[in-house]
């Protein structure tokens, strides 16, 4: 029998997802109204997984999920939240075993997370992804103070209505301090409601964001001597190219990525590959069939239907062990090629993590 502890303060919510929850076999259904009774009763009794709303009075889903990193690392963890955006969807993928519903809920989406929770074979591995949790606060447009321990330091980050206005590492302050901060893989997060702070940031987070990975990843390169031995970046390559690379690498099954100019097929940055597999050449190739199948589109449809709202958004090439997925970056004009295997790839999602990267690096 697992136990499933649902969070959520709205009372008809809660007493309808527990319905729903109640007949699917093997499984106990638990109730809190927000995140105080969530962790009274995880201190009392084992839980399995947890289904959190991220609004809540009393203690909110974020300070909820930061003491599950803390306390209970391995809990599979699902947040509600009214805001299913690709920021959002973006923002939890980089946190782990947390997975997220967009509201109103259907429970047969409820069920499904669940029984994947269920299924799943580890957790978070040493706390919260500090990126992905900065992201959702934005969103959220979250006020509060975090203080983030990692790496032997510790610092915080002030958030006023989703913005981060100041923060605090060592003897650094503002955006100084926020972009070392950044750069820590995980933390120890504990997060307080109080703010009272003069603005010090004026950048905003995203951007914060975006320069402390691009600071990591030259300061990664720096310690080795070189790039990524089998990344190649040319000079004509768009500036974030190269973190559009490194992002890309990481999703799961993703073994080989490129960025390709559509009209050519040259290849400006790739990474990754095995034995058999010239990048080069399948990069000409995927140049010229991605302008025939344009042109197709277009003649078979009129050039008039294929405008902005009408764009291509991928194409995937389907082999025994691999999928190619091919989508059109920078305004139709390159191309983003990344490679995947079967055996450890889920293609949905990775075709949503190469869309956000696309639109966050390329475009």
């Amino acid at each position: 029998m697992h136990t499933v502890l649902l969070v959520d303060d709205d009372a008809a919510i809660r007493e309808m997802l527990m319905q729903g929850l109640a007949g699917v076999p093997e499984l106990r259904v638990v109730s809190a109204s927000h995140g105080g009774e969530a962790v009274a009763f995880m201190e009392r009794e084992s839980v399995d997984v947890v289904v959190t709303d991220l609004r809540m009075p009393v203690m909110d889903g974020f300070q909820l999920v930061t003491w599950i990193s803390r306390h209970r690392p391995s809990l599979p963890t699902i947040v509600m939240t009214s805001d299913g955006s690709p920021e959002v969807e973006a923002a939890v993928e980089e946190m782990g075993s947390v997975d997220y519903l967009e509201k109103p809920i259907y429970l047969a989406v409820l069920v499904g997370a669940v029984k994947r929770a269920l299924g799943q074979t580890r957790g978070f591995v040493a706390g919260l992804s500090l990126t992905g949790f900065l992201q959702l606060l934005a969103v959220e447009r979250k006020t509060c103070t975090l203080t983030l321990s990692a790496e032997g330091q510790r610092g915080r980050m002030h958030f006023r209505r989703g913005e981060l206005i100041d923060a605090e590492l060592d003897e650094q302050e503002g955006e100084d301090a926020a972009m070392k901060i950044a750069q820590w893989e995980e933390a120890r997060i504990e997060l307080a409601e109080e703010v009272d702070r003069l603005r010090r940031i004026e950048t905003p987070l995203h951007a914060v964001l975006m320069e402390a990975m691009r600071l990591k990843d030259e300061a990664a390169r720096k310690a080795t001597g070189n790039d990524d031995p089998d990344l190649t970046v040319e000079d004509n390559a768009p500036p974030s190219a190269h973190r559009a690379i490194v992002e890309a690498r990481a999703i799961e099954g993703a073994f080989a990525v490129a960025l390709i100019e559509i009209v050519g097929g040259t290849v400006l940055v790739r990474a990754g590959g095995r034995p058999g597999l010239d990048l080069s050449r399948l990069a000409a190739g995927a140049a010229a069939v991605m302008r025939a199948q344009i042109d197709a589109l277009a003649a078979g449809r009129g050039a008039s239907l294929l405008g902005p709202g009408d764009a291509v958004e991928d194409f995937v090439t389907t082999l025994a062990a691999e999928w190619h997925v091919i989508r059109p970056a920078s305004g139709g004009s390159l191309l983003f090629y990344v490679v995947l295997d079967r055996a450890k790839a889920d293609l949905a999602s990775a075709r949503r993590r190469i869309a956000d990267i696309e639109k966050r690096h390329i475009r």
